[in-house]
């Protein structure tokens, strides 16, 4: 254990309250479960006060013998260090949305203001060790993006993003970006674009962790029938999502027909 700046009970009341502003200040570890998680760590389960150990950094908590947090990638986090996600919302159709890039300007997440979530993106980039703050101007490059999408006037998007997951939902987000605008596929088909045709339900699976929704258009995705099949949120933002880029919905069966 290393002598910090702040007391123990410190630690542990921010560790207990996930205190974004713990944030890179130290490193958690867990007793019980041989494992370190960054402060703001959000675990179905707090550890007891007395399960915990502090450290300065991931380093020192490896040395000590516990491995990282699976949910909160501590391995990033130093002392003083800290993750910013940069928050921004645009109103416009088919938004409402609320989207966060890193310091760099790169595209983290996505969600619309009317989906059905358990969390809201504030929420969710919290849960994940990140600080939120706003900066229009580390926003605006997305901001721009998004405002000519929705205008009708943009069809790819060139901001860089950042892919949080395995290298098989990795590999389906970027087929996914190969689909052209006002057109689907169905999972099959994306499944043979990634060079695994009979993969179509690990497709689907890979789509429903997706971050970057419209960016990552993963609402041109339908069932082999022409169904809409799911969609994280709400089936009415898929529907909306394809109306815009003008692909016919049927709103009795929810089936895809001719671009109109």
């Amino acid at each position: 254990m290393v002598t910090m700046a702040l007391s123990r009970d410190e630690m542990v009341t921010r560790t207990l309250a996930s205190d974004p502003a713990a944030g890179g200040q130290f490193i958690v570890g867990v007793k019980t479960t041989g494992i370190y998680c960054r402060p703001t760590c959000r675990p179905p389960r707090k550890p007891r006060p007395e399960n915990c150990a502090f450290f300065a950094s991931p380093d020192e908590a490896r040395a000590a013998g516990f491995r990282a947090c699976k949910l909160c990638t501590p391995d990033g986090a130093t002392r003083g260090a800290d993750r910013v996600a940069y928050l921004d919302t645009i109103e416009e159709a088919p938004g409402p949305l609320a989207f966060a890039v890193d310091d760099a300007g790169a595209l983290l997440w996505l969600k619309f203001l009317d989906g059905r979530y358990e969390r809201t993106l504030e929420r969710e980039l919290e849960r994940e060790g990140f600080r939120v703050a706003r900066d229009l101007g580390r926003t605006a490059r997305a901001r721009g993006e998004l405002l000519e999408y929705c205008a009708g006037a943009r069809r790819t998007f060139d901001t860089p993003l950042v892919l949080a997951g395995s290298a098989w939902q990795k590999g389906v987000w970027r087929a996914l970006t190969r689909i052209p605008f006002g057109e689907t596929r169905t999972y099959g088909e994306v499944a043979a674009m990634v060079g695994r045709p009979e993969a179509a339900r690990a497709v689907g699976r890979a789509n429903a962790t997706n971050r970057l929704p419209l960016v990552i258009p993963c609402h041109r995705v339908i069932g082999a029938d022409g169904a809409l099949t799911g969609f994280g949120g709400g089936m009415h933002l898929k529907v909306r999502l394809l109306a815009h880029e003008g692909v016919q919905v049927d709103a009795t069966t929810r089936r895809t027909g001719q671009r109109v």
